[in-house]
């Protein structure tokens, strides 16, 4: 009965034991994704011609009166804003932006 419990205590132990390697490593491989996340990131360009070139579609769009395209894009989820549809169309982006200007809220889920 004593040596069954000592086996138990040291299987609890080993499992202890590798259970605080692993969150060490896990810990380490989370923080080397969120560099690498954050390197791509700030690869990506801020392209301020794209802005000058929304800016002028929304004026022009605004002074002809022209309704903005009530469908949300077929990227649009819960929680998204405009800036989240740029990295699949300039139009959705562009449509999204003036919608929001426009209207004063986002496209509905």
């Amino acid at each position: 009965m004593a040596t069954q419990r000592s086996n138990s205590f040291c299987t609890i132990s080993l499992m202890a034991i590798s259970l605080l390697c692993c969150g060490d490593a896990l810990a380490d491989e989370q923080e080397d994704m969120q560099k690498r996340l954050n390197e791509m990131v700030k690869e990506q360009p801020f392209n301020v011609a794209d802005n000058a070139k929304l800016e002028a579609y929304i004026e022009e769009a605004t002074k002809n009166g022209t309704p903005p395209v009530s469908t949300p894009s077929k990227y649009w989820r819960r929680g998204y804003t405009c800036g989240d549809l740029r990295r699949y169309s300039w139009n959705d982006y562009r449509d999204c932006s003036y919608f929001h200007r426009y209207n004063g809220y986002y496209w509905p889920y």
